[in-house]
């Protein structure tokens, strides 16, 4: 057992050593930045000016956005007159503040402080969080919840205190409103508590379908919502990115993510499973313990089903970062790898040396802007005088042009923020023929076109020609005899400030490249170079 004298020295170096690479990581990555919070963004702003969750103001709304709360919780602040980017990123830290608190409180009150500190400073140092911290997506608030609604219901394994998986529950229920797969994680929290928690079995059973009615009430409003207003009983971005795509397509992309992530340091699934290997040996495992490794099995069994994620920072992974820290920690404990000065002097070596790894690797780094959020920004900057207000534009980067140029309409040619094509099942999917993304794998060349769109951007934020490689919505606008009969090919040049040129560097793209557009034959839409004589 470790002296007060050894804890606190220990604890001290841990802290003080995580707020340097903390700072570290803020600053290498403080200006990163993610081309879909620019989504959830324009759905804030419309709400904010009373417009409702919508991306266009015209035409029938759709709920393109992953997260109702993070939405609500933007808008907000923006009606503060808070800056957009500003507002979102407020959002993350404080949720990340909100969990370290939390996961300090709770770990230090049932394993002491050099637990708590162990595990406070692992998700503090995390790159995956700090990164999308930064990023703007809802990712570590919804961790957050995840974390704080499970390790109640935990609380209840020991206690059989029916008010733990009560108050489990209702944060839980947040978190499933926060997003969709908050359900997944009050299911596993429950199951959990349902196998091994060693309250009588009738107790157990009506406390956790009291718990789980909680969640559900939580949902009721939003989905009688969702139903009147979005007319869909679950939201579109599951439609766009799971709904039509075959289980087996997805559980194999799932499985390449989890490789992709098992090589990334700190190796917090690869520590644990070697913690957990000794603790079985050992014959040392706690409930909790079971409890928490079972819940981790389950949202990563989720994850694989999803296919897995295209984003930088591993995002899905953010949710289980705090239950893979602490469950390694309470296993530390249970084989006494923290009994003395020495052996927790090496666990705190490896865990700086571990994170400090974070570093060198780009997946966890990238640095700059999002090369689809920056070159979108200049794209809808540069088109700006060249499109009139209230013309339709289609294109498949739906974050930066259009929160940059509000007053216009848009298809997102890749389903996220458009009902029919979300809703194609099946999908072809040929990586021979298309370009094959997670979680952006729809189109429908035929539904845009029949809406007469007055501008088409093929492929990247400045538009390509209509040759090459393209996506399966490109491709299939391509071959239809009314593109070539009604659009003409235009181009314009990129409108950007000695700044933006520089940024553009960072990311490896150009300024001096062409807008490559077609112009819907009548419409009022400025050709600034008409190209369709060399088409």
């Amino acid at each position: 057992m470790l002296s007060r004298q050894a804890d606190n020295r220990l604890s001290s170096v841990l802290v003080a050593t995580t707020a340097v690479l903390v700072a570290l990581c803020l600053w290498y990555n403080h200006a990163w930045f993610y081309d879909d919070t620019d989504i959830t963004l324009r759905y804030a702003r419309h709400l904010a000016q009373g417009l409702g969750p919508r991306w266009n103001i015209a035409g029938p709304p759709v709920e393109g956005f992953t997260s109702p709360l993070h939405v609500f919780a933007v808008a907000a602040l923006l009606k503060l007159h808070v800056a957009d980017r500003l507002a979102v990123r407020l959002i993350s830290f404080a949720g990340h503040i909100v969990l370290l608190a939390f996961l300090w409180r709770w770990t230090r009150a049932r394993f002491g402080q050099l637990a708590a500190v162990l595990t406070t400073c692992a998700v503090a140092v995390s790159f995956p969080l700090l990164v999308w911290d930064l990023g703007g997506l809802e990712a570590v608030p919804f961790a957050a919840l995840c974390t704080a609604g499970t390790l109640f219901c935990f609380d209840y394994l020991e206690s059989s205190n029916r008010r733990d998986l009560l108050w489990g529950g209702v944060l839980l229920g947040i978190a499933a409103f926060t997003r969709m797969d908050g359900a997944v994680a009050a299911i596993a929290a429950l199951l959990a508590v349902l196998l091994l928690s060693k309250a009588p079995l009738r107790q157990r059973v009506i406390d956790v379908v009291l718990s789980g009615l909680i969640v559900v009430a939580s949902l009721v409003p939003w989905q009688i919502f969702r139903e009147l207003y979005f007319h869909a009983p679950l939201p579109n971005t599951y439609y766009a990115k799971v709904y039509g795509i075959p289980l087996g397509w997805r559980v194999r992309n799932g499985l390449l993510y989890w490789k992709i992530y098992l090589k990334l340091a700190p190796y917090p699934a690869e520590i644990l499973f070697l913690i957990a290997v000794v603790q079985l040996l050992r014959r040392r495992v706690s409930r909790l313990s079971l409890a928490l490794w079972l819940w981790l099995l389950i949202m990563a069994a989720y994850i694989v089903t999803t296919g897995g994620d295209h984003m930088f920072a591993a995002r899905f992974m953010v949710t289980l970062v705090p239950i893979f820290a602490l469950a390694s920690v309470i296993g530390l404990l249970q084989i006494g790898a923290l009994s003395t000065p020495a052996l927790a002097s090496s666990v705190a070596a490896l865990f700086l040396v571990t994170s400090a790894l974070q570093f060198r690797n780009e997946i966890l780094n990238p640095r700059y802007e999002s090369s689809s959020s920056l070159a979108g920004t200049i794209v809808g900057n540069s088109m700006r005088a060249l499109i009139p207000a209230g013309s339709l534009v289609g294109l498949n980067v739906a974050g930066a042009m259009p929160y940059v140029d509000d007053d216009l309409n848009y298809i997102d040619m890749l389903g996220l923020n458009d009902y029919e094509i979300a809703r194609r099942n099946p999908v072809p999917i040929d990586p021979a023929k298309h370009p094959v993304v997670v979680g952006h794998l729809k189109g429908d060349g035929l539904s845009v076109l029949r809406r007469h769109p007055d501008v088409l951007l093929l492929g990247p934020p400045s538009g390509q020609l209509a040759k090459g490689w393209l996506t399966l919505g490109d491709s299939e606008i391509v071959a239809a005899p009314e593109f070539a009969r009604d659009y003409r090919l235009c181009s314009a040049p990129l409108i950007v400030t000695p700044q933006e040129r520089a940024q553009l560097a960072l990311v490896h793209l150009t300024a001096d490249v062409q807008i490559y557009y077609y112009v819907r034959r009548g419409s009022r839409v400025v050709c600034e170079r008409d190209l369709s004589q060399a088409q």
